[in-house]
C-alpha cells in the first residue's frame, strides 16, 4: 500500500523542501492541492514541478474551472515534459475571486491528457456520496488513478460500496482520503484500523492534515510500520 501526503506548501522555499524531504523519508508520493476552497494560493502545477526537479515524487492537481482551452494543454504537456509523474483533474470550489473558465472538465481533461504521451498519468476525485450512476460513469473514463473522497471510516458499508466498485473496475487505482481533523493520536489509531480493512481494496491512503500538518509525520510512520513494513 503506497502512503501519499497531502502538503499546503509554505511560503518559503527552503522551509518547504525541509517538510519534504522528511516526510518523503516516510510517503511515496506529495500531493499539492490547488486552490484549496477557492482560495488564491501557490500553484500546484509549478510547486509540483519545482519539488520534481528537487527528486520528489510528486502528485500535481489542476482545477479546470480556472484555466482556459490553451492553459490546460500547456500546463499538462508542460508537467510532462519537466517530469511530473501524476496530475489529478478537478472542478475545483467556486473561486472566491475572479469568475470560473469551465471549457474543459476534468473528465475531457483526463482524455486529452491521454493523447499526449509525454502528459503525466492523469487521476480523478471520486466522491463516494456521489449516487452510484454518478460514479460508475466516473470510473468509465480512462483515468489512472482515483483519490477517493468521502469514505466513513466507522461504517461497513462504504468499504463495501469500495469493494464492489473495485470488483466492477479491476483496473483502476484507488487512492483513499484520511483527513485529520482532531488529535493526532486518535486519528492516527482510527486511520491505522480502518487502512487495514482497506489494504486488499485500495492502492493506497492519502493523508491530509490540514490544521495540524505535523501530525503527517507520526500518522504517517505508524501506518508504514503497520501496514507498508
Amino acid at each position: 500500500m503506497e502512503l501519499v501526503a497531502e502538503l499546503d506548501p509554505p511560503r518559503d522555499p527552503k522551509k518547504l523542501l525541509e517538510i519534504v524531504s522528511g516526510l518523503a523519508r516516510i510517503y511515496d508520493w506529495i500531493d499539492i492541492p490547488d486552490a484549496p476552497l477557492g482560495k488564491p494560493n501557490y500553484n500546484s502545477p509549478v510547486i509540483s514541478a519545482y519539488l520534481t526537479a528537487h527528486g520528489y515524487k510528486v502528485i500535481a492537481h489542476l482545477r479546470t474551472s480556472d484555466v482556459n482551452t490553451i492553459a490546460l494543454k500547456t500546463i499538462t504537456k508542460t508537467l510532462g515534459a519537466l517530469g511530473v509523474r501524476r496530475i489529478v483533474y478537478l472542478k475545483g470550489d467556486p473561486p472566491q475571486q475572479g469568475s470560473s473558465v469551465g471549457d474543459f472538465t476534468p473528465e475531457q481533461a483526463v482524455y486529452y491528457a491521454r493523447t499526449r504521451p509525454e502528459a503525466p498519468e492523469p487521476g480523478l476525485l471520486l466522491s463516494l456520496r456521489k449516487p452510484i450512476t454518478v460514479i460508475r460513469e466516473r470510473l468509465r473514463v480512462p483515468a489512472g488513478f482515483y483519490l477517493v473522497l468521502n469514505y466513513d471510516w466507522e461504517k461497513h458499508s462504504t468499504l463495501s460500496l469500495l469493494s464492489q466498485l473495485k470488483s466492477e473496475a479491476p483496473g483502476k487505482r484507488f487512492y483513499v482520503y484520511a483527513i485529520i481533523r482532531e488529535e493526532c493520536t486518535r486519528s492516527t489509531e482510527e486511520v491505522v484500523e480502518g487502512a487495514k480493512r482497506l489494504q486488499w481494496i485500495a492502492e493506497g491512503l492519502v493523508i491530509s492534515s490540514p490544521a495540524r500538518p505535523a501530525c503527517l509525520y507520526s500518522i504517517g510512520e505508524r501506518i508504514r510500520e503497520e501496514l507498508v513494513g
